[in-house]
């Protein structure tokens, strides 16, 4: 009997853990932030190697960040925005989210 108390003891301690640790990354990935916001001119994107050190090994892999230009001067810097940027000239609004995902969104 006691062993079984201790076993539905552990799987609610792990099995709330658990939920938290989905409502939490839910959370950040539904709770946008705007970053930046102009008329957008060009883009330049560069690819910079990054390393992860695990327990047991080490990885080594290449991230691509672009940096956004505006025509009033202003820059941001952006993970996967390459594709759905729209032409220059257009009026956009960059979000962010807890996860670093960003999000394009054209102004009309």
């Amino acid at each position: 009997m006691e062993l079984l108390q201790s076993l539905a003891f552990l799987a609610t301690v792990v099995g709330l853990q658990y939920l938290l640790l989905v409502w939490y990354e839910y959370r950040q990935k539904n709770t946008w932030e705007l970053v930046a916001e102009g008329v957008y001119e060009r883009i330049e994107t560069r690819r910079a190697p990054v390393s992860v050190k695990s327990f047991t090994n080490y990885i080594l892999m290449m991230m691509t960040v672009s940096t956004v230009f505006f025509q009033d001067g202003k820059t941001c810097k952006a993970i996967d925005v390459t594709e759905i940027l729209p032409v220059p000239g257009t009026r956009i609004r960059i979000y962010k989210n807890g996860m670093a995902e960003f999000r394009v969104e054209k102004i009309t």
